[in-house]
């Protein structure tokens, strides 16, 4: 059944690239991973539609499950000496986040992280130039610190840093993580990755926040 539905699919839409097709729960309704993003469709192809498919019976939506899925980063894959490491407590735990120093978002993060418990935090530095034209300059002055995790407390509380000049031997990293940043769809800030690989965005409240640290895969 699914084969045969796949067949339809890609005859009718040969453009679309699929990373995946799969059986879902309803009986003659199928599912197309596109990119980081699910759609459905009948046997024929013919009705798609894009929504989300709950399991009232279970209480799980189950689309924001697969999405979950789709947007999920292996942690280890980060390049992870290409971020600012700041440890808290005993640092067993990781939480990789990327940061604009000019983003108010950010910033307030910034403030909360401090209250981890016993979390490694890989901070990614992100400027959204379009936004906050100075976050570029500030960024390659933090990674090119002596002190970069201090001077990113610094730049996120809004103080005055040394410019970039003063260390003319260093080689930012700031444009490679504005390519990692796009090669997995981030595109705003905070944004952060726990090491189950999850994502999510925005200034967390501490227990939101302490729950997606501790977060296991699922």
């Amino acid at each position: 059944e699914l084969k045969q539905a796949v067949e339809n699919f890609q005859e009718r839409y040969p453009k679309t690239q699929v990373k995946l097709f799969s059986l879902t729960p309803v009986k003659g309704i199928f599912e197309a991973s596109v990119g980081k993003e699910v759609i459905y469709f009948d046997s024929s192809a013919r009705f798609l539609f894009s929504g989300r498919l709950l399991d009232m019976d279970q209480g799980v939506d189950l689309t924001e499950k697969r999405v979950r899925d789709l947007r999920r980063i292996a942690f280890n894959s980060l390049p992870l000496d290409k971020a600012v490491k700041t440890v808290y407590g005993n640092g067993s735990k990781k939480l990789a986040v990327f940061t604009d120093v000019d983003c108010p978002y950010s910033r307030k993060l910034a403030q909360t992280l401090k209250d981890l418990k016993d979390t490694t935090v890989y901070t990614f530095l992100f400027p959204l130039e379009s936004i906050h034209p100075k976050a570029r300059a500030k960024s390659d002055a933090v990674w090119c610190a002596k002190d970069s995790s201090t001077e990113l407390s610094k730049a996120l509380k809004g103080d005055d840093i040394k410019a970039v000049a003063n260390n003319p031997l260093c080689s930012s990293v700031v444009s490679d993580v504005i390519r990692l940043a796009a090669e997995h769809g981030i595109g705003g800030t905070p944004t952060l990755i726990n090491e189950a690989g999850d994502r999510i965005s925005g200034a967390l409240p501490l227990e939101k926040l302490q729950s997606f640290v501790d977060a296991q895969k699922s």
